[in-house]
């Protein structure tokens, strides 16, 4: 394992010496950079999904936990809904058990490089329901807002849904 973090660690940042002056210049010799991110003139260059001054915060590690749904659609009843890590990319989530659409299904997203909202892209769910939308991670990181839409082949129908979910 140790051997393996090393190689990673060192390909993960460039290296390069200028001359200054006389001066040896090397502003990316201490510097480590995780994640596949890359050394910049000695600053890390983060691929997407990640953040921090070493790449080493994953965008979805702030949406991820149990959140409690107030569903536009289904305002007579509160439920709990999981959002966790989508796919094994930093940059998904998935958000499981948003009932209305259909019971148990699970809705990948992709967050975007703001790092507070997330695209659904359209995803088929029971055969015949496609669901899509968007979400947006509040500042606090609290609250995350979605929009979605539910299209029914069968009936050639569409259900539109904003859902609120509260981090508890």
């Amino acid at each position: 394992t140790i051997i393996v973090f090393s190689i990673s660690a060192f390909v993960s940042c460039t290296k390069y010496t200028t001359k200054k002056n006389g001066t040896i210049i090397e502003p990316c010799k201490n510097v480590v950079c995780y994640n596949g991110g890359t050394c910049l003139d000695g600053l890390c260059k983060c691929p997407a999904g990640f953040s921090g001054t070493d790449c080493q915060d994953a965008w979805n590690s702030s949406y991820t936990g149990t959140f409690e749904a107030n569903d536009q659609c289904d305002i007579l009843n509160k439920y709990l809904v999981s959002v966790g890590t989508g796919g094994g990319n930093a940059n998904q989530i998935s958000v499981n058990g948003i009932s209305k659409f259909c019971p148990g299904i699970t809705l990948q997203g992709l967050i975007n490089p703001d790092r507070t909202t997330v695209d659904f892209p359209l995803q088929r769910f029971c055969d015949y329901i496609y669901v899509s939308g968007t979400g947006t991670q509040t500042q606090d990181k609290n609250y995350i807002n979605m929009w979605l839409s539910a299209r029914d082949s069968n009936a050639h129908t569409t259900t539109d849904c904003s859902i609120i979910l509260r981090k508890l």
